[in-house]
């Protein structure tokens, strides 16, 4: 049930290409570099080879999409961890102070 949250969390609200990754430096011009890239390969390949490309980059791109989620899910853990902690410290300062 906690999987589903996150990746609802992540998938709904961290889209990185409408979000903030689109506002870094260098952004842009990757993507622009991308585009140009794409259509010289494009202008070499056969349709049987465009097809093939398309589905190598569909996996890469799955398997992209798997990983982040995955590192958001154990940022996501290790900061509820943290705040776990924080709390318990907090709660422990409160009972040894006088008073």
């Amino acid at each position: 049930m906690a999987e589903d949250y996150l990746r609802q969390l992540y998938r709904n609200s961290l889209d990185y290409y409408a979000g903030l990754a689109a506002q870094q430096p260098g952004f842009e011009e990757a993507e622009a570099r991308r585009g140009r890239c794409i259509r010289k390969v494009r202008g070499k390949l056969t349709q049987k080879q465009l097809i093939w490309l398309q589905s190598v980059v569909d996996a890469q791109c799955k398997l992209e999409r798997i990983h982040c989620e995955t590192a958001f899910a154990e940022g996501f853990r290790l900061c509820a961890r943290l705040a776990g902690e924080l709390d318990a410290c907090v709660d422990s300062a409160r009972s040894a102070a006088p008073g």
